[in-house]
């Protein structure tokens, strides 16, 4: 009996997981783009980007911390303990530092390459955990990554390629001109 209320907890906590990742991939995947088409369309600065996102998060966070009645015992919390208030601080300047390169770099790269940034980074994470703390990589995890490294890359040649085709034809219609 024990086993399976085991094996149930595991299944819920397998499609739980299985539900996060794939809201986070999807939502992830969705804000770079949507923030690129913000800095087209609307000729917003990354300080403005910057304050749209944190005023969502920060209030999002509040709401949270009401619903659930949390809000009183974590300033209570942080009152009692400044060493961690100062580790929360500390952790917000990294942050808005972060957000910042990542607002320049979709602003003026746009969101495929940070894409590229963020797939990077999240695959040298991977190597190194392999590295430091032995893990191991199955084949069918290698053959993923070099999948999504293709269509990335290929994505981008054909990018830079489309641009030169019509930095090309620029050329040519203004040297008929002349």
């Amino acid at each position: 009996e024990n086993s399976e209320k085991a094996g149930s907890s595991e299944q819920e906590t397998t499609a739980a997981g299985l539900f996060l990742l794939i809201g986070y991939l999807t939502f992830d995947s969705f804000t770079s783009q949507w923030q690129g088409h913000l800095f087209r369309q609307y000729e917003m600065s990354s300080y403005q980007m910057m304050v749209g996102v944190n005023t969502f998060s920060a209030s999002l966070t509040l709401l949270s911390l009401i619903q659930t009645g949390e809000l009183f015992s974590s300033i209570s919390f942080l009152m009692n303990n400044p060493l961690c208030a100062e580790h929360i601080a500390a952790f917000a300047v990294c942050g808005a530092t972060g957000s910042m390169f990542i607002f320049y770099t979709i602003k003026n790269f746009g969101p495929l390459v940070f894409t590229m940034i963020m797939v990077t980074r999240q695959l040298v994470a991977i190597v190194l955990s392999c590295i430091f703390y032995g893990h191991h990589i199955e084949a069918s995890g290698i053959v993923g990554a070099v999948i999504v490294f293709s269509a990335i890359g290929y994505r981008i040649y054909r990018k830079e390629n489309d641009r030169k085709q019509q930095e090309k034809s620029r050329k040519e219609i203004g040297s008929t001109k002349n």
